[in-house]
């Protein structure tokens, strides 16, 4: 990976002041519906340009300037949000690309961090700011649909309500699982913005994995399917409850994104009609269920590899 030349001091000064401007007046834009979802998707971006180019103390510099800059003009309250959802993000991204990582390392240790900055930010910080439960709506959410499922006609659907919602309950106590997920996800959407702007610019970034060859490795499919299982018999509310659920829950999101990814496969290698494609892949989003099926089928067996030995 090769760096831009950094110039001087000054210049690195008012580089990151431009930076912090411009994200400043990103964040600015959840204001607008029109633009909000361009805001999301962009909000993080300057930070990550400094960072990388200039290393770690210049992109705190640009990152406190755009923390400051929301507080003046939306309150304390905004800046808090803007660091929690954007700025810690956009800073890692770019310390962790101006280390030199290779992709795996990096989209790991990315998603590592941003979980651990957010732990903290729901636990300790707030509280201390008063603000909305975050994860709480998402358990409200989920209680609420346990209700109404319990309320369909079929005895089937009441009984398994009855036997998730303890398990909701016991999750939401400590879901790491989530937060971990959460940060993956958000880490890599802005990893491979900044790459496409970077590449843009002429510096050559490498890409994250790519979904289309996602795989869970067996032995940890099968480990986490162990857990999950032995879940049926321990006491509700107990630490190791609250682990199984955890692991059961990575587990299955885990799972679920590698039936996505062999599909998109074999989509990919397919000469269907884009009408086609389009038909089968609403019908496999119906199919959610079996995601997870699919993704520890292709775990055990490697689906594409034996695509590609028959295939010759």
């Amino acid at each position: 990976m090769k760096l831009p030349p950094p110039g001087n001091r000054t210049v690195a000064v008012a580089e990151s002041g431009l930076m912090a401007a411009i994200g400043t007046v990103l964040f600015l834009c959840w204001l607008n519906p029109l633009l909000y979802p361009l805001s999301v998707v962009l909000t993080p971006v300057p930070v990550t340009l400094v960072t990388f180019r200039y290393g770690g103390r210049i992109g705190a510099a640009a990152l406190g300037c755009t923390v400051m800059g929301v507080t003046l003009f939306l309150g304390p309250t905004n800046g808090f949000l803007y660091l929690g959802f954007f700025g810690i993000v956009g800073y890692l991204t770019g310390w962790l690309l101006h280390t030199g990582l290779d992709p795996d390392r990096l989209v790991l240790a990315g998603g590592s961090l941003v979980c651990l900055y957010d732990i903290i930010a729901y636990y300790a910080l707030e509280g201390l700011m008063g603000l909305e439960d975050s994860v709480g709506g998402v358990k409200k959410a989920m209680l609420g649909w346990l209700d109404t499922t319990s309320t369909w006609s079929d005895p089937g659907f009441h009984i398994a309500a009855e036997r998730l919602r303890p398990a909701v309950i016991d999750f939401f106590q400590f879901p790491l699982a989530l937060f971990f997920f959460v940060a993956l996800l958000t880490f890599v959407t802005n990893y491979v913005i900044c790459a496409v702007v970077l590449q843009r610019l002429g510096v050559k970034i490498p890409m994250p994995p790519g979904l289309l060859f996602f795989r869970v490795p067996a032995p940890v499919a099968v480990l986490a399917l162990a857990v999950a299982a032995a879940g049926s018999w321990t006491l509700d509310g107990t630490l190791i409850r609250i682990f199984q659920l955890n692991v059961a829950f990575l587990g299955y999101s885990l799972l679920s994104l590698g039936g996505l990814s062999l599909f998109l496969c074999i989509m990919n290698l397919t000469y269907l009609a884009p009408g086609y494609r389009v038909v089968a892949l609403l019908l496999f989003m119906v199919a959610f269920p079996f995601w997870s099926l699919l993704g520890f089928i292709d775990s055990l067996f490697d689906v594409r590899a034996l695509a590609a030995s028959v295939m010759g």
